[in-house]
């Protein structure tokens, strides 16, 4: 595995919290955990993670999402997973920039037994039947950025609790409307 996600996402993850675990990157099912290749050897065209133009582009041989557990939430103890959640849904709901990167998120915002998620193409809430999300984190990245620096620091940035000026700062970045880069799938 040579994206970014593997080597800037997940030991940027492992760093904010170090008792945390890589739940997964590839993997062989649907959606973004597959390669995009893979899926369509598989016959799956049609498969939501390859629709979009942005995923269309990109390396066709790397996975596009990664899984993020916590040990703690799998004991039943919700405070650090609804940290990094509600920071990721938080970042939707305001349209925050930084959020171009990314497809979707699930994970548990509120320490109750119940999947919250956010749809970052169609900014809205994204549901999910998997309960395994109480316990990690699932981020798909929009394939086109799997490799993209500043769309996988972004990423990062709303984890840790950088404001969005200090990011800004960082990366040079003028401020842009949120709806338009959606707009473009």
């Amino acid at each position: 595995m040579s994206s970014l996600i593997a080597k800037v996402l997940w030991p940027a993850m492992e760093k904010l919290e170090p008792g945390s675990l890589l739940g997964g990157i590839l993997a062989d099912k649907p959606g973004y955990h597959n390669t995009r290749d893979r899926l369509r050897q598989q016959g799956r065209r049609w498969d939501y993670s390859i629709r979009w133009p942005r995923d269309r582009r990109g390396p066709g041989d790397e996975a596009a999402a990664i899984d993020w557990t916590f040990p703690d939430a799998q004991a039943g103890h919700f405070g650090t997973i609804a940290r990094y959640s509600k920071r990721l849904r938080d970042a939707g709901r305001v349209e925050d920039p930084r959020t171009y990167a990314m497809r979707e998120f699930y994970g548990n915002t509120d320490r109750d037994r119940e999947v919250e998620g956010w749809d970052f193409v169609r900014d809205k809430v994204a549901h999910s039947s998997d309960d395994t999300h109480l316990w990690h984190i699932h981020i798909s990245v929009r394939r086109a950025y799997v490799n993209d620096r500043k769309a996988i620091d972004a990423i990062v940035s709303i984890l840790s609790g950088e404001s969005l000026t200090d990011w800004q700062r960082r990366w040079d970045a003028r401020p842009r409307a949120a709806t338009a880069a959606r707009v473009l799938g």
